[in-house]
């Protein structure tokens, strides 16, 4: 590929046999592919059904998508994540010695009734959540 390790692995992202690359919902407890018009329908729905949702991710879209999402999380009233809170853990170490009030993803995931993953390929790069939001 001509890329670094971390840029090797965005690669293999793209062409992994795992990668969700159509819309798909829950129907009876399992996961069943479907239209696009339908999966629209059903996030409109779970989104202005949710009274506390938390969008996770942003990290590997564009500027403009990111800008969307913190939109739409604002009309919401959810709360915003990216996996920063999880790769720059010294950050959050630093933040907290100064005082400064945070929390934590799983604080959040437990209070959330809502995930919403914007831009993030969690089978690939965030394993454990998906296994903890998804298959529960």
């Amino acid at each position: 590929y001509g890329a670094c390790l971390k840029g090797k692995e965005h690669f293999d992202q793209v062409i992994s046999p795992n990668r969700i690359v159509k819309p798909m919902i829950r129907k009876e407890g399992k996961l069943i592919s479907t239209s696009w018009d339908e999966a629209l329908n059903k996030t409109t729905e779970l989104i202005k059904e949710s009274k506390d949702p938390i969008f996770y991710g942003f990290s590997t879209v564009t500027s403009e998508a990111q800008l969307k999402g913190l939109e739409l999380a604002r009309i919401a009233s959810g709360y915003i994540d990216s996996n920063s809170s999880i790769c720059h853990g010294q950050v959050l170490d630093v933040a907290k010695k100064t005082g400064i009030s945070l929390t934590t993803l799983s604080e959040i995931i437990n209070k959330a009734d809502l995930i919403i993953l914007w831009g993030a390929n969690a089978a690939e790069s965030i394993p454990r959540l998906l296994g903890k939001i998804v298959f529960y």
